[in-house]
């Protein structure tokens, strides 16, 4: 309708209403609102995705042309602050900000070791990278960095965690839009060639020397923990925080409910498994497969009696983890696909398993005598 002193008087709240608002036919962010005890000319505009509002003066003391004019004004003045304003930064927010606002909370929803994640982020990436805009993050900066890690004599693969977290923070900014996020993929955040470890594999004649030796154990629960880790390739946490409820003997199957990936795995029990747990399950009252008899709870750690019973086998240098690798160790000399050892231990990349790809000296020297049955001997 077109305003006019008659028709504004003449406006009626509808019935069951506290409140009308009208937009004055001419624009310009002026609105005419109509309460029970008052009628006023107010003056509305967006703001960074945000209605601001003013009142401007109660009618019929401000008439419409008034309210029109300090519309006008205040419309001016709005612009001209917009003006003045500092543009927002097309580099976008700082890498701390990003982590502070979004990367935390996504970190402890999405790693089961979201505290040593944001830790590499606090010690490794924010002394550089903290104060840095997204937009200034460049290829050379993340080069420079990366060699400053080697520098620092820092594993490979440590720096691969490290090089991966800042890359989750970078991936995050991009998938969440964020302005100035760079894209990661161009930054030359790849995966450096881990440097060869030496990775001990128990042979046959070590492995019952050391089953010999944990028998001797005063703790009583040693002898079938080793045991256990030899013959699943089960981590040590898992072991120890191993639980009757998830224990299938029939189907002979264990469950882990959260693995080191975060995610569940079943393990594949053999028969020397299922011998050794259905004899304990046997005389135990307890949710757990490994009680500490002094406590009643999973063991925390085993390792001084560990220590003096891989001396006494004369191995002091293997660690209870080496049983999970001699376990690998000892399917791939059997012929058992790297895919299948793979599976069995959890892996959720073919790229982890590689490190079992050797065959022993035995294997190789039977594996080539297959070349007589093709070209045969002369």
């Amino acid at each position: 309708m077109h305003w006019t002193h008659r028709e504004l008087q003449a406006v009626q709240l509808p019935p069951g209403k506290t409140k009308l608002t009208l937009v004055d036919p001419e624009g310009g962010g002026l609105y005419f609102e109509v309460r029970k005890r008052s009628r006023s000319f107010v003056f509305r505009i967006s703001r960074g995705g945000k209605s601001v509002s003013q009142t401007i003066g109660q009618f019929p003391d401000v008439t419409i042309a008034e309210a029109r004019q300090a519309a006008r004004r205040l419309r001016r003045q709005d612009v001209a602050d917009l003006k003045r304003a500092p543009a927002r930064d097309s580099r976008g927010p700082t890498i701390e900000a990003v982590v502070a606002e979004h990367f935390t909370k996504h970190s402890r929803r999405r790693h089961k070791h979201s505290k040593a994640v944001l830790a590499a982020y606090r010690i490794h990436v924010k002394p550089l990278f903290g104060n840095m805009r997204l937009g200034e993050i460049t290829k050379v900066a993340v080069h420079q960095w990366i060699n400053g890690l080697v520098a620092q004599g820092l594993k490979f693969s440590t720096i691969n965690k490290i090089t991966m977290v800042f890359g989750q923070i970078l991936g995050l900014a991009e998938d969440l839009e964020i302005p100035g996020a760079p894209e990661r993929r161009k930054l030359g955040l790849k995966q450096m060639m881990a440097r060869p470890t030496h990775t001990v594999f128990l042979k046959p004649k070590e492995a019952a020397r050391l089953l010999a030796a944990v028998k001797n154990s005063t703790n009583a629960d040693l002898e079938d923990i080793v045991a256990i880790l030899l013959v699943t390739g089960a981590r040590r946490s898992e072991a120890l925080n191993a639980r009757w409820e998830h224990i299938d003997f029939e189907g002979g199957l264990w469950l882990v409910p959260i693995s080191k990936n975060g995610r569940p795995r079943y393990i594949q029990l053999c028969a020397r498994a299922l011998q050794i747990l259905q004899a304990r399950r046997a005389t135990s009252d307890s949710p757990h497969v490994f009680p500490n008899p002094m406590t009643g709870e999973p063991y925390r750690c085993v390792w001084h009696t560990w220590n003096i019973a891989r001396t006494e086998a004369g191995l002091p240098h293997v660690r209870l983890h080496d049983l999970r690798h001699s376990f690998a160790s000892a399917l791939v000399n059997e012929g058992v696909p790297l895919f299948d050892v793979q599976e069995l231990l959890g892996h959720t990349s073919i790229k982890t398993t590689q490190r079992y790809a050797h065959l022993s000296k035995e294997r190789l020297k039977t594996s080539v005598l297959q070349i007589d049955q093709v070209y045969g001997s002369r």
